[in-house]
């Protein structure tokens, strides 16, 4: 089986996104298969709109990825500075605005649902409800993969179809994602939804704070708070993208 692909990279978290239709049955083996050439953190795929949105794309587990609907919208900008994105995990299409100058892209992010806590070696952390996906932010923790293995079984009970741990000390984050119907943990050069999350918390405890630049593994992710009557009404995310040719991927199926 061949497949037309393209690797796209927002700020480190490279995108493949499968261009050719396929039964969507085949995602989770092919997902595996396209990650396991170590070129991808994700896996995205190519479908027709169905909510009146310029276009779409489904991850591969389900999930929603705020790198995805931004880097996916400057690949079918088409030459324009303005296009909703649909993506999986959310019901209803994601502005996107791009600057072809800046070759980049921000995406006017879903806002999150909530904040619930949790607790890991007896220190409650908060755990920020997203569509699609949830957080937990590891506050003033160093990335640690003895701690992400303490919280996974907990995380693993969610009713979600993909969790991260952004651990968050200043404005430097590591993201590690897990999602579940490709049984993948990664340990992400970036994470959208993550930056979002994590700006999304900060904000409301402080209501000084409306501009965040986290430095990440694989690059800078900005994110703008929105403020009406001193509530949180919006975040956009983004920063710069790039894009690599159109290949072809060859894959035999198990």
């Amino acid at each position: 089986m061949k497949v037309r692909i393209r690797y796209l990279n927002p700020a480190g978290n490279i995108t493949a996104v499968v261009l050719s239709p396929g039964p969507p049955e085949l995602r989770p083996a092919l997902s595996r298969a396209i990650m396991a050439e170590g070129r991808a953190e994700q896996v995205g795929f190519a479908a027709p709109p169905r909510l009146g949105g310029d276009c779409r794309i489904e991850m591969m587990g389900g999930e929603f990825c705020g790198n995805a609907v931004r880097s996916y919208g400057y690949l079918r900008r088409n030459g324009m500075a303005a296009l909703s994105v649909e993506i999986s995990g959310v019901t209803a299409p994601v502005p996107v605005t791009i600057d072809p100058a800046h070759q980049s892209a921000f995406a006017d992010m879903p806002l999150p649902l909530g904040v619930d806590w949790i607790s890991v070696r007896e220190k409650q952390y908060p755990l920020i409800q997203c569509q699609g996906i949830s957080h937990l932010l590891a506050l003033e923790q160093a990335p640690d993969p003895a701690f992400l293995e303490t919280a996974r079984p907990m995380l693993n009970r969610l009713e979600q179809e993909a969790w991260g741990i952004m651990f968050l000390s200043g404005q430097q984050l590591t993201p590690a994602v897990y999602v579940k119907s490709t049984d993948s943990l990664v340990w992400e050069s970036s994470c959208g939804s993550g930056s979002v999350a994590a700006a999304w918390y900060l904000a409301g405890t402080n209501p000084a704070r409306s501009r965040f630049q986290f430095r990440e593994p694989g690059g800078e992710i900005s994110v703008e708070v929105r403020r009406k009557n001193e509530m949180i009404t919006g975040c956009a995310m983004g920063g710069p993208v790039s894009m690599g040719p159109e290949e072809e991927f060859c894959w035999t199926e198990a």
